[in-house]
């Protein structure tokens, strides 16, 4: 049985949404990196827990095409908030990340900035993540 319930997990990450920002505010040092990553492998990009676009947002300034998932519909305002408010857009899809389904399944460069809190479940932590990027192809020139 699994211990994970998609709704409920969602609601969790709801009612931390509004702080995400401020206890992130000042960690950027990955940026730099998946910048130069997506420069090597081009787009479309996925965001896999992509939040309130932390990293998203960055990606589709400097003018990649961004898919984002994530399972919490109020991070996900947040970061359609951001987009709206830099003039950007970006596709934003609320889902869990061990079941999702995208139209897309083709991405250059697909990342998960971290061991993700939407991957709590009784898998182990690496499997969880093996299993959100086997959704999805990865192009030529990215080393999945």
């Amino acid at each position: 049985m699994n211990a994970f319930n998609y709704p409920e997990s969602s609601r969790i990450f709801d009612r931390f949404a509004r702080f995400y920002d401020q206890d992130y505010q000042h960690y950027d040092d990955d940026i730099e990196a998946i910048l130069t990553l997506a420069a090597e492998c081009g787009d479309p990009i996925l965001d896999l827990g992509c939040g309130t676009g932390r990293v998203l947002l960055p990606l589709v300034k400097a003018g990649y095409d961004v898919t984002g998932v994530d399972i919490s519909p109020a991070l996900l305002e947040c970061a359609a908030n951001k987009l709206r408010l830099a003039g950007v857009k970006a596709q934003l899809v609320q889902a869990d990340l061990r079941s999702y389904d995208l139209p897309v399944k083709t991405f250059a460069f697909s990342f998960c900035t971290k061991q993700h809190p939407s991957c709590i479940s009784p898998r182990p932590p690496i499997k969880l993540q093996c299993c959100a990027m086997r959704r999805v192809t990865c192009g030529p020139a990215a080393s999945c």
